[in-house]
């Protein structure tokens, strides 16, 4: 007989699920409005590939066609930490920077800490910038090169608690050296011009912490980077290296108002200059290099704040090579006052022949090194260099070096009558065609100073211009080369589609079309006793000493078998009970339309409609109607599926399934039941116990409302408590109801 009343109960679950999952693609569109362009008219030299034609010039024993600069990241100037930061920023000003001389300076991002004594939350606070500022006015590099030495930009931790750039919090906008959001400058050489273009990837709204991790470029970046680029294609410059504080994994990338996108524009670039992922933890990012869409790349930098690392890049004949160090110290992170002798080894970075592992492809004029008649090294060093010693292949190069760079050490850093950048280059005559077999050669250069101190450098080259692929950048340069906002995206649709479709919306219409015609019961019956008579064959198997290879491929199927169509009648008879399955499916359903909560982001807003947010999905929503499309959203909302809904559904699936459909009367299970074990009621007990204080712990962050208003942890939590209380002294639960059959 058709049971009507099914019939008008699918409609509405159908009806529903159409209706938000319609809204929920709505507000992901409405999310992405200032990120992503809807013209479909694209036209534009920067679409077509980024060739250069390059000089002729030979590389030679001259101190020519050459300079050199210096990048640092993550200075982190903290009014509460006791080591490192502001200290190390101090030593690299006052001692690396006057050996090394450069050019220019590259700062990107996190110049300040902000964070409150406790470090839990953040505060923007005027003593880090004022110390920040100090030190670089004390230093006089706001003043060197005409003000255009010191290129410093915004990272996330600069953003956090700002309403807007204007705002009066945000003190970048006064206390540091460039001021600006975004912008692009020119090094100008008698060789040629070089581009830099800073991108700043804060959020229009930095929200205080944890929930501002990840930055984006919306549409007003592109449309800055494309008219940069386009400048520097008209001006044929040399180079053209970006920058900003998030590596290209860590950022949305938004289009230009004529719909180009980020890695559209990426072959212009030389090299992506980055910082803030602080090495990772556990050796994990010891050293982070990529090269992002087989043409662009990524050099992230360790920080200042811990690991006291800086970066020289030199620029050779337009080859481009890099060492990282750290600073020179007693020890590393340094104290706060704490004064020592320095006494730096030198520092060795060989120029020609390039390291064939960065080769930057059509980028370079790779084919000079075949032609040059010297290997180039460039030696700092505070004390004179009585020996450089050059091993090929792990064999002594016999040719000596000589010195023939120009310019010197700063006598210090304030001295801005010393303005010359100083190239101490050695050079060692060589037979290039030796060497030309199409092999990898391994090339060492030591310098010793006169007081015994010793470094090397040592590089990978080949002469046929190709690419050494691996760049033994170990799991750091595969975890840059992740675009972790893409993945973070995907894995919350995976649990997503598992919870919502796999556990509750398909067995849901399964019950309910079946039950409409009345027959689920009879293929519930007969499931279960498919299921108990594979049961059966199991313990059977068990007990086999010498099972045959048929044996157990059976086996191994039937395990399969079990466990599949075991937790679809699981998930089946969870759809029966309507106070467990309309909660849960209605709030997956909520997660995609609603806010997880509302929080008080930004504290000290001087901006009208800045300061109170909705946190969804798809990002935060603030009072004056803007979204702030950041990708930490996506991260919450994936966390929120694994560790809540996803588990909760799985382990009230069992709480509502009779053992006795499953398993042999034999089987322990029976009696047993793997949820009523004490194991797995503490594994439960502590997975409230955690979301509790996790809830808790955002009124920490974002004020009480953020604890109070959160349909996705708050509310979900004390339902599920409820809930599991409810099931474990309820009579007419299963295993309950098993106990009472034995013992009658």
């Amino acid at each position: 007989m058709f049971k009507y009343h099914h019939l008008w109960e699918l409609i509405f679950l159908l009806l529903t699920t159409v209706v938000c999952w319609k809204y929920a693609l709505h507000l992901h569109s409405q999310s992405l409005l200032d990120v992503q362009s809807n013209s479909t008219n694209i036209h534009s030299p920067l679409l077509n590939d980024a060739v250069r034609t390059f000089g002729t010039s030979q590389i030679t024993d001259q101190c020519e066609n050459m300079f050199h600069f210096v990048q640092v990241t993550d200075l982190h100037v903290s009014r509460y930490s006791k080591v490192g930061g502001l200290a190390h920023l101090k030593v690299f000003l006052k001692n690396e920077l006057p050996l090394i001389a450069p050019d220019l300076v590259l700062c990107t991002g996190d110049l300040t800490d902000a964070k409150s004594s406790h470090t839990l939350t953040s505060i923007q606070h005027r003593e880090e910038w004022v110390a920040y500022h100090s030190a670089l006015d004390n230093s006089s590099v706001l003043l060197r090169q005409d003000s255009r030495f010191w290129w410093d930009q915004r990272g996330n931790h600069d953003c956090w608690n700002i309403p807007a750039f204007k705002s009066s919090e945000n003190m970048y906008r006064t206390l540091s050296a460039v001021q600006k959001e975004g912008y692009a400058f020119e090094l100008k050489k008698d060789f040629g011009t070089y581009s830099f273009i800073a991108l700043d990837g804060c959020p229009e709204t930095g929200a205080g912490r944890p929930l501002n991790f990840f930055g984006y470029f919306d549409t007003k970046d592109m449309d800055f980077l494309a008219t940069s680029l386009i400048k520097s294609i008209h001006g044929n410059h040399n180079h053209t290296f970006g920058m900003s504080h998030y590596p290209t994994g860590t950022t949305l990338f938004g289009k230009t108002s004529d719909g180009i996108g980020f890695w559209q524009l990426s072959h212009h670039f030389s090299i992506w200059f980055c910082g803030h992922l602080h090495k990772l933890a556990g050796g994990l990012g010891e050293t982070m290099y990529a090269y992002q869409d087989n043409s662009m790349l990524e050099l992230e930098l360790g920080d200042l704040k811990t690991h006291g690392l800086f970066r020289i890049i030199v620029v050779d004949h337009d080859l481009i090579s890099f060492v990282d160090l750290p600073i020179d110290s007693p020890k590393i992170p340094l104290g706060k006052n704490q004064n020592f002798e320095f006494n730096r080894a030198p520092i060795v970075l060989i120029t020609n022949p390039k390291d064939a592992r960065f080769i930057i492809p059509g980028r370079e004029p790779t084919y000079l090194i075949k032609t040059s008649t010297h290997i180039r090294v460039m030696i700092w060093s505070l004390k004179k260099i009585k020996k450089v010693t050059t091993f090929i292949d792990d064999h002594l190069f016999e040719s000596p070096a000589r010195y023939n760079g120009i310019g010197n050490p700063w006598s210090s850093i304030q001295s801005l009558d010393e303005q010359e950048p100083n190239l101490p280059l050695y050079v060692i005559k060589w037979n290039p065609l030796d060497y030309n077999d199409d092999l990898d050669h391994v090339l060492t250069v030591v310098a010793e100073d006169e007081f015994g101190l010793k470094a090397n450098h040592t590089v990978k080259f080949r002469f046929d211009g190709q690419r050494i692929t691996d760049m033994e950048a170990g799991p750091g340069g595969f975890i840059i080369s992740i675009p972790f906002g893409l993945v973070f995206k995907d894995l919350f649709l995976l649990f997503y589609v598992v919870v919502t479709v796999i556990f509750l919306l398909i067995p849901k219409l399964f019950v309910l079309m079946t039950d409409m015609v009345d027959t689920y019961q009879f293929w519930k019956n007969q499931t279960s006793k498919m299921l108990i008579s594979i049961d059966q064959n199991s313990q059977l198997y068990n007990r086999m000493l010498f099972p045959s290879v048929r044996q157990r491929l059976q086996h191994r199927w039937n395990d399969f078998k079990f466990t599949m169509v075991g937790s679809f009648l699981r998930f089946c008879e969870l759809s029966r009970k309507k106070d467990i399955f309309y909660p849960l499916y209605l709030f997956s359903l909520y997660i995609t339309v609603g806010p997880w909560f509302i929080g008080d982001f930004v504290p000290n807003s001087d901006f009208e409609g800045k300061r109170y947010g909705w946190l969804m999905t798809y990002g935060i929503w603030f009072d004056d109607g803007r979204w702030e499309p950041v990708l930490d959203t996506w991260v919450f909302a994936w966390y929120g599926l694994l560790y809540a809904l996803f588990p909760l559904t799985f382990y009230l699936s069992f709480c509502v399934t009779k053992p006795t459909l499953l398993y042999a009367a034999s089987n322990i299970r029976v009696t047993s039941p793997i949820h009523t074990r004490w194991y797995s009621k503490l594994i439960v007990g502590f997975a409230l116990v955690y979301h509790l204080l996790d809830t808790v712990s955002y009124s920490i962050f974002y004020g009480y409302q953020a604890t109070l208003l959160s349909p996705g942890k708050t509310w979900i939590s004390l339902w599920a408590i409820y809930k599991l209380w409810h099931l474990s002294f309820d009579p007419k639960l299963p295993s309950v109801v098993v106990k009472v059959e034995k013992s009658q």
